[in-house]
C-alpha cells in the first residue's frame, strides 16, 4: 500500500483517541467506569468509546461520532495542501476520484493517491514500472520477477510492492523470520531467540 505525501495512508486514521468496536466495547454508566483506549462513556448506548466530541481528541484531530474514533478529518474543509480530500476513514488524502488527479493520472482507490495511469507497462517508469491492467495504473510489481532490487526481491501481490520476504524461508540465516512488514528480522517473539533468557524487541534479540 502506498503513502500519501503527508505520511498518511488514507486507511487508518484512528490514532490519539482509540477506536470503538461496538461488538467488544466495555459496558459503562459513566466515564469513571471506562479506561484507555476507550475512556469515555456513551450513555446513549452504555458503552465505553474513544471519543464523544472534538474536545476529547488532541493534535488537532476530530471525533467521528459514528465510530467514536479520533480522526484527522470529517470533511474536506479540514484538509489542504497536497492532501485536500477527506477519505471515508477520516484521513486527508490526495484524491477520492480520477477527476481529483492531474491529467494522465488516476486515483488509486486503495489508499487514495494519484498514480500514473497506463494501458501497458511501456507507459510506466521507475519506481512503478509495471502496469496493473485491471486497475489501469502503474505499480511496483505483479510478480517477484518484476522486483529487480538487491534486497526487495519478492512481490507482495496484495499491495503490488517489492518486499524483502513473504515467508520465513525467504530470509537468510541470522535474520530468519519474516515480519508483518515483510522484512527479515532476527526474531518476532521471545521464543525465536536462541539464547536462554533473551527477549525480542524490534526484531532483535537482547539480553
Amino acid at each position: 500500500m502506498g503513502t500519501a505525501p503527508d505520511g498518511s495512508t488514507g486507511t487508518d486514521a484512528t490514532t490519539g483517541g482509540g477506536s470503538n468496536d461496538s461488538g467488544t466495547a466495555a459496558a459503562c454508566t459513566s466515564d469513571t467506569t471506562c479506561a484507555q483506549p476507550t475512556p469515555y462513556c456513551d450513555t446513549s448506548i452504555d458503552q465505553c468509546v474513544g471519543c464523544l466530541s472534538d474536545t476529547n481528541c488532541g493534535n488537532n484531530r476530530t471525533c467521528n461520532t459514528t465510530s467514536h474514533a479520533c480522526v484527522q478529518c470529517a470533511t474536506d474543509m479540514q484538509c489542504g495542501g497536497m492532501t485536500p480530500y477527506c477519505s471515508p476513514a477520516g484521513a486527508c488524502v490526495q484524491c477520492l476520484a480520477i477527476g481529483n488527479c492531474p491529467m494522465g493520472d488516476t486515483c488509486d482507490m486503495t489508499d487514495y493517491r494519484c498514480v500514473i495511469s497506463c494501458q501497458s507497462s511501456t507507459t510506466c517508469r521507475a519506481p512503478t514500472p509495471v502496469c496493473d491492467m485491471t486497475a489501469m495504473y502503474c505499480v511496483e510489481c505483479q510478480a517477484s520477477t518484476d522486483c529487480k532490487g538487491a534486497l526487495d526481491t519478492k512481490c507482495d501481490t496484495i499491495n503490488e510492492t517489492c518486499v524483502e520476504c513473504l515467508v520465513d524461508t525467504d530470509c537468510p540465516m541470522g535474520r530468519a523470520h519474516c515480519d508483518a512488514d515483510h522484512g527479515c528480522v532476527e526474531c518476532i517473539v521471545d521464543t525465536d531467540c536462541t539464547v536462554a533468557g533473551q527477549t525480542c524487541t524490534d526484531g532483535i534479540c537482547h539480553g
